[in-house]
C-alpha cells in the first residue's frame, strides 16, 4: 500500500532492483538479527527461534546453519563468523523533465 502498487508488482520490482525476492530478504534479515541477538545476549535458542517466526528450534537451527554455516549455539562464541545482512534502502529520485 505504501508503494501505491499491487503486491505482485512490488515483489517483481523489488526482485529486479535488489537481486533477490522479498521472501529471501525477510528470511536473511531475520536470521541476521537472530544471530546478533544470540551473540550479544543470554537468550535461549528456542526463544529466539519463536521470536523470529520459526515454529520449532529444529527448523530454526537448520535455517541458521544453512545461512551462517554454524549452529545457533556457536553464535555465542566470541569471534564467530556470522553473516550480517544489512537492511535494504531503496530511494527513488526523479529529476529533470520539462513542462510542455
Amino acid at each position: 500500500e505504501r508503494a501505491c502498487i499491487s503486491a505482485f508488482y512490488f515483489q517483481r520490482i523489488f526482485n529486479i532492483l535488489c537481486g533477490f525476492t522479498v521472501g529471501e530478504y525477510i528470511r536473511c534479515r531475520r536470521l541476521s538479527m537472530a544471530a546478533q541477538e544470540l551473540s550479544k545476549a543470554d537468550a535461549r535458542v528456542i526463544d529466539v527461534a519463536l521470536k523470529y517466526g520459526y515454529d520449532s528450534p529444529d527448523s530454526f537451527a537448520r535455517a541458521f546453519t544453512k545461512f551462517h554455516g554454524i549452529p545457533p549455539s556457536s553464535a555465542r562464541i566470541k569471534g564467530a563468523n556470522l553473516k550480517l545482512f544489512a537492511p535494504v534502502k531503496i530511494k527513488l529520485i526523479l529529476e529533470g523533465g520539462t513542462m510542455l
